[in-house]
């Protein structure tokens, strides 16, 4: 082990080393002076650099700068790197806090459900301190004909009857609530008894889900009726139909007769379900203006095995007092095409899908041609001179719409 008093000494282009080093129990050697330059000891001490580390039977000679560099400006080298990174910190905490104090607050969730951003014929007012506001409670829609019924985005004539507005369910509950201190949701629930042929019970947004949000508006199909609440939104509609009845004969004008009207389905019926996904509904409840359903419901159903529909609606509620419009529409910018299948009911209850003697699936799929709903303004002339802002069906419109 070398003595402590005969480390080198680094200087600028000298290296200091003793003349003598000791190596266990060797003798002593002696550098020579063709490779070394000899200086006084005096001269070694003098200078302020640091000592050459120690590594074992050698000296190594520094040639890293830094530990070269004196203790002190070490020190001063340190302490500006750590006042760089506080102060680039300091920058990014501070730009962090500016952000997210001018961002807006955070959104409080809800049961609610968006109702779509674009109104499709209805125009958006500011909610009204002085007008009534609608009733909170559980309310009965009974079931009603269609007051509109058209079928003209179907192209073939034996595709008509896959489009229908018969409703094969006893009504709906409908029920109001409150929201918030200006806000009301409301969710539609089918009543329903048993399967029928016709439009089946609705699933859309709402009905499981949660509440469809309602915006006050005026509907310029029924302006004389007042502000409505109103909700917008799409479902998968499904209409059943007796397998005589698709597709129907080309020399046979579709029937009106009502669909849910001609008797209840039982196991075994082979039939046709016809999907139409991304059906636009809509619903209106004007707050100003009186239902026309009778006062109460009464629990009274029809005795006739013929007939699909109660003559009065089984619903534990009362009828809503106000006067209410749900329509359905065809779009060409949100509607999938519709097609047909071929199914069977079994004894479960359950709907099988039939096959064709290969083994495939029996599916139409039906020749649609949507309206877009820039359509439903473009009237005749005579049209929209007696009723300026009523909005009409165009030809190849498929459109339900029932009142209450």
């Amino acid at each position: 082990m070398a003595p402590a008093n005969t480390r080198p000494i680094s200087m600028e282009g000298i290296e200091c080393v003793p003349l003598e080093r000791e190596i266990g129990f060797s003798g002593k050697q002696v550098v020579h002076t063709t490779e070394k330059e000899l200086v006084s000891n005096l001269e070694c001490e003098k200078s302020g650099d640091l000592p050459l580390p120690w590594l074992g039977l050698q000296w190594a000679r520094i040639h890293v700068r830094w530990l070269r560099t004196s203790l002190k400006y070490r020190v001063l080298i340190a302490i500006a790197i750590g006042a760089f990174i506080a102060l680039v910190l300091g920058i990014y905490l501070g730009l962090s806090l500016k952000k997210s104090k001018s961002s807006s607050p955070p959104t409080v969730t809800s049961d609610l459900i968006p109702q779509q951003s674009v109104l499709f014929y209805a125009s958006a007012i500011p909610t009204a301190t002085s007008l009534p506001t609608l009733p909170v409670g559980s309310f009965n829609l009974e079931t009603t004909n269609p007051q509109r019924d058209t079928h003209g985005c179907l192209s073939a004539a034996s595709e008509a009857t896959a489009w229908s507005c018969d409703l094969a369910f006893q009504g709906y509950d409908l029920a109001v609530r409150q929201t918030s201190s200006t806000f009301l949701g409301v969710s539609l629930e089918a009543i329903y008894d048993q399967s029928s042929y016709g439009v089946q019970v609705p699933v859309f947004y709402g009905l499981k889900e949660g509440l469809l949000n309602l915006a006050l508006v005026t509907d310029l199909d029924n302006a004389a009726l007042g502000p409505a609440y109103h909700f917008q939104t799409t479902y998968d509609k499904v209409v059943l139909l007796p397998d005589s009845d698709f597709p129907a004969p080309t020399s046979r004008k579709r029937s009106t007769q009502h669909l849910s009207r001609r008797g209840q389905l039982q196991p075994g019926d082979q039939l046709w379900a016809c999907y139409w996904n991304g059906t636009l509904i809509e619903g209106f409840f004007y707050v100003e203006s009186n239902s026309t359903q009778i006062a109460s419901p009464t629990s009274t159903l029809s005795s006739s095995p013929s007939s699909a529909l109660p003559s009065t609606s089984s619903s534990r509620f009362p009828n809503a007092p106000f006067a209410t419009k749900i329509e359905e529409r065809r779009l060409s910018v949100n509607s999938v095409p519709g097609y047909c299948q071929k199914m069977q009911l079994l004894l479960t209850g359950n709907f099988v899908p039939l096959t064709d003697t290969s083994g495939n699936a029996i599916v139409v799929r039906l020749d649609e041609n949507d309206p877009n709903p820039g359509e439903f303004h473009s009237g005749s002339a005579k049209r929209k001179k007696a009723r300026k802002h009523k909005r009409e069906d165009p030809e190849n419109s498929c459109h339900c719409q029932w009142m209450w």
